[in-house]
């Protein structure tokens, strides 16, 4: 079987219809969520086309303000994703309308802010002493003496206006400083807090809605701290996908909890659990753990197939692998998964919760987490082995989005010493 997606409805149990048919409308963030860099999210096109197919309307907000509205849409639909420049709301616009025509901006920023400002009638400034406002958003090619020449002007008295203040940018390769970075540099070097014209600011979620029919709106995005609590203050459902910035342990510690954790956005047709639960923590397996994985391992009958499960246990937590998992209520373990790779792809064994824990997407969160560290790691797909006469395992490993391989004939040969004629 082979890794697609995984819901985890914020640990809850049984279901009430698909996630998105609670909702009248959903905003999407865009990078993260749809996009990393230009390159499209394993799932995104096909689940927006899903969503055009049921009549479920749209909008996309992004808090980089390196591109137009335009610009934005031209790159969704060049990752498959059909959108156009009247449903993508970007902070350089929401910047710009914080400020009166022809206020006088020395701006850091790429076309995207500086098309916004000039359309709102603002000119364009180099020199500090001309300045009104400085208004960063992010740029790539950042010299030091743009920031030299923000900081003289600031310090000056012009105004501090930054379009967003994400801390990190999540292309392919990893995170990169996004404009809350240089944000910061300013701050420390003036003593003076930008205002922020994008998430978590009302400015961009509003101008979406208004793009929306009436009814209840769903927020989907990966960064907690711009994307959902903007949103959850104006009274918004929010769910947290993990494609993104945001891993599973980190999504189970986040406050105030999201309406729905995601592993992708093929989750959104998952089936919604009806009773949230937030005291899971998924966590990396410690020697301290030992004890209590052997007696989960032994509640699911495992230890039937396992020779030396201490022995195993041991040698994982050496290994240091990332993907040996523990899930916990209340400090107790409650659940375990052992992910491991061969170099080439991830494998997932021993997954096993206790019988008082089961079916409260307990196994979903330990599985989005092992496919998180996976996925980080540069491995392209994930495995497992499931024994044919055991339906319910293969039926909870089709949920998460598993695929059955062509059938083989799996032998097994415990490898003692050699024969002598082998020599």
């Amino acid at each position: 079987m082979t890794a697609r997606g995984a819901a985890e409805g914020a640990g809850g149990t049984g279901a009430a219809g698909a996630i998105i048919d609670r909702y009248a409308g959903v905003v999407f963030d865009v990078d993260g969520v749809l996009l990393r860099l230009h390159q499209p999210i394993d799932g995104a096109a096909e689940s927006l086309a899903a969503l055009r197919q049921r009549g479920t309307a749209v909008a996309f907000v992004t808090n980089n303000a390196s591109r137009t509205s335009a610009q934005v849409a031209d790159t969704l639909h060049a990752a498959g994703i059909a959108a156009d420049a009247a449903q993508v709301i970007t902070s350089s616009t929401a910047a710009a309308q914080l400020l009166e025509p022809g206020t006088r901006c020395l701006v850091i920023g790429m076309d995207g802010l500086r098309t916004a400002l000039a359309d709102r009638g603002c000119e364009t400034v180099t020199e500090p002493d001309e300045a009104d406002a400085v208004v960063v958003g992010w740029q790539i090619d950042l010299h030091w003496d743009d920031l030299r020449r923000a900081t003289l002007a600031i310090a000056r008295g012009a105004r501090f206006l930054g379009t967003n203040a994400d801390r990190s940018y999540p292309a392919p390769e990893g995170p990169w400083p996004g404009n809350g970075a240089t944000l910061a540099a300013l701050a420390t070097a003036t003593g003076r807090q930008p205002e922020i014209a994008g998430k978590p600011s009302p400015a961009l979620f509003r101008a979406a809605a208004e793009r929306l029919p009436a009814g209840p709106l769903l927020m989907v995005g990966d960064r907690p701290e711009t994307d959902l609590d903007g949103a959850a203050a104006l009274g918004w459902d929010t769910a947290l996908v993990l494609t993104g910035v945001t891993s599973a342990i980190e999504a189970a510690a986040v406050r105030p909890r999201p309406t729905w954790v995601l592993h992708d956005l093929r989750a959104l047709f998952d089936d919604a659990p009806l009773a949230p639960r937030d005291d899971v923590v998924v966590r990396p397996a410690r020697a301290t753990d030992s004890q209590a994985i052997l007696e989960l391992w032994d509640q699911a009958g495992m230890l039937a197939y396992t020779r030396e499960p201490e022995r195993d246990i041991a040698a994982m937590l050496a290994a240091d692998a990332g993907a040996f998992l523990v899930a916990e209520v209340a400090g107790e373990p409650v659940g375990v998964l052992m992910g491991s790779n061969d170099g080439r792809r991830g494998w997932i064994n021993r997954l096993a919760i206790a019988p008082q824990h089961r079916a409260q997407g307990i196994g979903r969160a330990l599985v989005a987490e092992a496919e998180a560290v996976m996925r980080a790691g540069g491995l392209p797909q994930a495995n497992l082995l499931v024994f044919t006469d055991n339906r319910e395992a293969q039926a909870f490993w089709e949920r998460l989005g598993y695929t059955a391989s062509a059938p083989v004939t799996l032998r097994s040969k415990r490898l003692g010493a050699a024969p002598v004629d082998a020599c």
